[in-house]
């Protein structure tokens, strides 16, 4: 397994500029003092903080740091884990590493660690995205959109209920449909 289990080890960098991303994945779990760093680092200051139960850093082959996932125990549905923030690091050279961040959450081994922490069978993850548009482009395609309604929160016209399934497939799994799909990077012309 390409988990890495109690570790905080590796580098908080993202890949530089002209890196490509190496496999296998990882994951590390992160102390709430991590977390709050890299959350007011790289996540949006408009969005709320949320209290997660479990916390980790997605990492590549290399040890560098992807981006982070943030979870709690579903307050509706039993076997669920709600996703509170997830988000890729920036600035990087692929513009859709945030869809890898989300396969990673969604993938077999945070689904062990969720239910070790939350001492319940885990089948599902949800979220909530707030966005101007009528669908956040990072759960397109990954997750369902179960309910738009209104925004309840100042400078986002949605509030956007997403779920989907846990567990369908791996870390490696993931790199590999994301790489196929979605992970060629931006080339720099000079222009």
């Amino acid at each position: 397994m390409t988990t890495c289990f109690g570790s905080t080890a590796g580098s908080s960098s993202p890949p530089t500029e002209g890196e490509e991303l190496v496999g296998p994945l990882s994951l590390s779990l992160l102390k709430p003092g991590q977390f709050n760093a890299l959350r007011s680092r790289y996540l949006n200051p408009r969005i709320a903080p949320g209290a997660a139960n479990l916390a980790v850093a997605v990492r590549d082959g290399g040890g560098r740091l992807l981006g982070v996932v943030a979870m709690a125990p579903s307050t509706f549905t039993p076997d669920e884990a709600y996703v509170l923030p997830d988000f890729a690091v920036a600035p990087t050279d692929y513009p859709r590493l945030s869809k890898l961040i989300v396969m990673a959450a969604m993938s077999a081994e945070p689904q062990l660690l969720c239910q070790r922490a939350f001492s319940r069978r885990i089948r599902r993850v949800a979220t909530t995205a707030f966005s101007n548009n009528l669908v956040a482009m990072k759960y397109r395609g990954l997750l369902r959109l179960n309910k738009r309604s209104p925004s309840n929160e100042d400078g986002w016209k949605f509030q956007l209920q997403y779920q989907g399934a846990m567990g369908q497939h791996t870390l490696a799994e993931s790199l590999q449909m994301w790489v196929t799909w979605w992970g060629a990077p931006t080339t720099k012309t000079g222009v």
